[in-house]
């Protein structure tokens, strides 16, 4: 009985010790790691002008299906871009302007007050925002086809 209230004795100082522990992170750190709670899949780390996002199967979390990195437009030299881009897709933020595939899409663009950045969208005619279709009406929203299939030549250009 004795010997079972040492281990517990030892047990509880341990635990102590290790929740004292300091949890600060080091001032600078080369990337720092970040994950979103709501979302499994990617995985965020960064540091400076440069943030890393790793898009994962999810039926094998092992395998990494796509690269982004997430450059600070002012820092985005051409060397820096090319390096990056063997890796990855290089994304320049903030973005200027975007292709929206569904009007799900299109809504979330207008309740974060960024219309006027969306210069696409796929199946317009399903489009329920009366600012993205006013805006398709007047010309400054183009119609990039199907959802599923959309004109990637017209896109690009």
């Amino acid at each position: 009985m004795k010997r079972f209230g040492l281990l517990m004795a030892a047990a509880v100082l341990l635990s102590a010790a290790v929740s004292c522990k300091s949890t600060q992170k080091p001032e600078k750190e080369l990337f720092v790691r970040d994950t979103a709670s709501y979302a499994a899949g990617p995985n965020i780390s960064g540091v400076g002008d440069v943030v890393k996002v790793q898009v994962r199967y999810p039926w094998d979390t092992l395998v990494v299906r796509r690269t982004y990195w997430l450059v600070r437009r002012e820092a985005a030299s051409d060397s820096l871009c090319r390096r990056l881009g063997a890796t990855g897709v290089v994304v320049k933020v903030p973005v200027e302007r975007a292709v929206v595939y569904t009007s799900v899409h299109a809504a979330m663009a207008e309740q974060m007050g960024v219309v006027e950045k969306v210069r696409g969208v796929c199946e317009s005619q399903y489009m329920t925002s009366q600012v993205i279709r006013q805006r398709i009406a007047d010309g400054l929203i183009s119609d990039y086809g199907s959802s599923t299939t959309p004109n990637v030549e017209k896109i690009i250009e």
